[in-house]
């Protein structure tokens, strides 16, 4: 007689488990990844520009003038465009209103050193280009540009200017319907491949700048100014320098939330630095983040960025480019970070898999945002074409800096992949799919947690009568003898499957790669870790697969010579 008459129905079952483990490649602990998926060549060019517009509209500006959809869907596409598409030069640059209107600044016939034709071009909110016109005349290395829409006939332009050697000024513009006006010029806080951006939220006026000078002299600035005949005295008075890390600094990027945050990348050597300024020019962050590192070696070694943030401010996406070593960068390798938190933690760097060229840091990536809808545009590195990336960014329900889709219990923050688990308290405090695992013997040290965020699928899934393990003898477990009811019933009296059903909640809804490389997400840094982590087994799970099917045949042998006994 067997002495336990449910041995034959727990045995199959805890292997069957082993069994899902192995075959799916997960451990415990390990979440889905946030992946970014890839539409490539949805554009013509190599240098661009793309800012977020009314009506859940992206404008992008390169070799043409587009319009894409939150779908993705190119659904303007108009010759209007920049004509110096040459990845050794800087943007043009785009700015649209919340009128509807779209203005360009573009760069037609010329050189760096006699400089280029300027040309203004504005569409109207009923779709019609009703302005084009020339900016002034070719000044040296004019070639870094701007534009900025801030109220209904408030526009404001940028260029730059060369001066003696590699240094130069920043030149400041308004737009009158028709012709320009000279504001003024910034001087000390740019040099020519330093790059620079200016943006314009709710009347106020945005621009960023680089000054990449040697010996730890470089520095990255931000600075802002109400739009209008005074915006120069304003961006003059509000100047706002960043030094951290040490080098060379420059290549800023900038992007303004809906709720008036400025949010603000720069590089420094081999590093990229974050911080944000609120609505009423505070700076957020007592001291910048660094937020990306050691990504490798070129001519002037400033880490290249672009920065975006979800409307509120609280998730932001940063992008960094890690280069092959060439003086040029001409071969580099787009990762990405976020932050739940407003800036305050990053991620780990993760690689999207993706590869463009930097072009000495004039061509670098644009981000758009909606809500925790991400949109990055880049240069396909072999062609002279645009590529487009999408992210949907997970909530971080209890604030705690892990995003849904890797914490087990979004609405505390005392559970979550960073946490020590607690023993005895019956409690998955660090996700890791097991309760009390460090409990000491006799504590049920090791239980399943019971409403894992991955649930192990219907075990009849696994060894029902058309599956592979009906060859090795494993009776269906819907008719497993387990010797206590002949309805089936276990020994509470209850009938199902104990363990649960359905699949991983947690990957439900998420963004797929469509066409790119790996993106899982890694621990958090700046002092909040992940110890979330792929697999090790990996694909060897399904290599594991015929030990594990013999073993199971084996047990089933060695019950049935025991019962027999």
């Amino acid at each position: 007689m067997n002495p336990n008459p449910h041995a034959q129905l727990r045995i199959p079952t805890l292997l069957v488990a082993v069994l899902w483990v192995l075959a799916s490649g997960l451990l415990p602990g390990q979440a889905a990844a946030q992946q970014w998926t890839f539409q490539n060549r949805i554009g013509e060019g190599t240098q661009l520009d793309a800012v977020r517009g009314p009506n859940e509209r992206i404008h992008l500006v390169a070799a043409k003038y587009y319009q894409i959809d939150l779908n993705g869907q190119v659904v303007v596409s108009e010759p209007q465009g920049d004509g110096q598409q040459n990845s050794m030069l800087f943007p043009p640059a785009i700015a649209a209103g919340d009128d509807g209107s779209v203005h360009l600044i573009t760069r037609h016939a010329g050189s760096p050193n006699e400089g280029y034709e300027l040309r203004y071009r504005r569409r109207s909110p009923s779709g019609s280009w009703d302005l084009d016109y020339v900016i002034g005349s070719p000044e040296k290395r004019n070639y870094v540009v701007g534009a900025a829409w801030a109220t209904p006939g408030q526009v404001h332009l940028m260029s730059t200017v060369g001066g003696t050697d590699v240094w130069g000024d920043v030149r400041v513009w308004s737009e009158n319907g028709g012709s320009v006006a000279n504001l003024g010029s910034l001087t000390g806080i740019w040099r020519s491949d330093a790059d620079a951006r200016m943006r314009a939220r709710d009347g106020r006026v945005y621009l960023v700048s680089g000054k990449c000078d040697p010996a730890n002299l470089g520095a990255a600035y931000l600075s802002w100014g109400d739009g209008g005949a005074g915006l120069h005295g304003g961006l003059a008075a509000n100047m706002k320098k960043h030094q951290a890390g040490t080098g060379r600094r420059g290549a800023p990027d900038l992007y303004l939330d809906r709720v008036g945050n400025a949010h603000f990348t720069y590089g420094a050597a081999e590093e990229v630095y974050y911080n944000q300024y609120d609505s009423g020019g505070n700076r957020k962050l007592a001291s910048d983040v660094r937020i990306f590192d050691a990504l490798g070696n070129w001519k002037l070694l400033f880490g290249l960025s672009a920065v975006a943030s979800s409307d509120d401010g609280q998730s932001v996406v940063a992008v960094g480019l890690r280069t092959d070593g060439s003086d040029a960068a001409s071969t580099t390798n787009i990762l990405w970070t976020y932050s739940t938190n407003g800036g305050q933690t990053w991620s780990a760097p993760q690689d999207t898999g993706r590869i463009t060229t930097a072009g000495e840091g004039r061509c670098r990536p644009r981000l758009v945002a909606f809500g925790r809808k991400f949109f990055m545009f880049f240069r396909e590195r072999t062609e002279a074409t645009v590529t487009m990336g999408t992210l949907l960014l997970q909530p971080d329900g209890d604030g705690d800096g892990y995003t849904s889709d890797v914490d087990c219990d979004d609405g505390n923050t005392e559970v979550n992949p960073g946490q020590s688990e607690v023993c005895g308290n019956q409690v998955d405090d660090d996700c890791d799919q097991l309760v009390d695992e460090t409990c000491a013997p006799g504590m049920d040290a090791g239980t399943p947690l019971d409403a894992s965020p991955i649930d192990p699928p219907d075990a009849t899934s696994l060894v029902g009568p058309d599956s592979a393990m009906a060859d090795v003898g494993l009776p269906d477990p819907g008719t497993i003898d387990s010797g206590s009811d002949p309805q089936g019933r276990d020994a509470s009296g209850q009938g199902g499957d104990a363990s649960g059903q359905g699949g991983d909640a947690s990957e439900q809804d998420l963004p797929q790669e469509a066409d790119g490389g790996p993106g899982g997400d890694l621990p958090l840094i700046n002092g909040v870790g992940c110890s979330c982590q792929a697999s090790p087994l990996g694909g060897l799970g399904l290599l594991a697969l015929p030990a594990v099917v013999g073993l199971l045949g084996f047990v089933r042998r060695r019950s049935r010579a025991r019962s027999v006994g």
